[in-house]
């Protein structure tokens, strides 16, 4: 498993993120500590500290995805049924970057059944719509031992960029907006709309711009 400089930086931050109950002193050091860290030698620490293993042996009991399937690890969701769950990426490509989900512990792209991906269009299709968005970009990935569909609203005139952190109550405005999706007949929450949401926070939406890395641990340090 090698990372990119962006996999390094953002599993980086991850970690950072989850120390961030520990005494002061003690985040200091580990911080220090992990930010001198060059790719191989995060590797090595993540799996002897059991935060991942060999890419080779991820399973459902140490996914990052399935954690938050079980909600283990906090998420926004936008949709569910019984095959996956949809939900706000917390370090979006653009305002209202999403992820499909299968419940299922499926490694491999290659494995996704046609009606995931089917639905990963479907919702594509919603989401632009809610967010009043040109078109969007459907990206698949497995590089961290689970398969997941990344649906990306595009907007005229705004290039994706790289990934950046969001803020949680804005991440909750987006979810406000574009609804609880529910493919099986009706769209629920239809009362939180774009169109109908209030004037404030439409114009707090418009204001502010995505802010966006991919969770990619499922349990803190030791």
């Amino acid at each position: 498993m090698a990372f990119t400089e962006e996999q390094l930086k953002n599993i980086k931050e991850q970690i950072f993120n989850q120390i961030k109950d520990f005494p002061k002193e003690k985040q200091e050091q580990i911080k220090s500590f992990i930010s001198n860290l060059n790719s191989e030698q995060l590797e090595k620490f993540l799996i002897e500290n059991k935060l991942v293993k060999e890419s080779s042996e991820i399973n459902s009991e140490n996914c990052l995805f399935c954690s938050i399937i079980n909600e283990k690890i906090a998420s926004i969701k936008i949709f569910e049924d019984e095959d996956c769950i949809g939900i706000l990426e917390i370090n979006p490509l653009t305002y209202g970057h999403s992820l499909l989900i299968p419940k299922k512990h499926i490694s491999k792209i290659k494995d996704l059944p046609k009606k995931i991906k089917d639905l990963s269009n479907n919702l594509g299709k919603v989401i632009i719509e809610k967010l009043e968005a040109n078109s969007f970009k459907i990206l698949e990935s497995d590089e961290f031992g689970h398969a997941v569909i990344n649906i990306i609203p595009k907007y005229k005139d705004k290039e994706i960029n790289q990934r950046e952190k969001a803020d949680i109550e804005e991440l909750k405005k987006i979810s406000k907006v574009i609804g609880k999706i529910d493919f099986s007949g009706k769209k629920v929450d239809k009362k939180e709309s774009k169109s109908e949401i209030s004037k404030e926070i439409k114009e707090e939406i418009k204001k502010e711009e995505p802010k966006i890395d991919i969770i990619k641990l499922s349990r803190r340090i030791p």
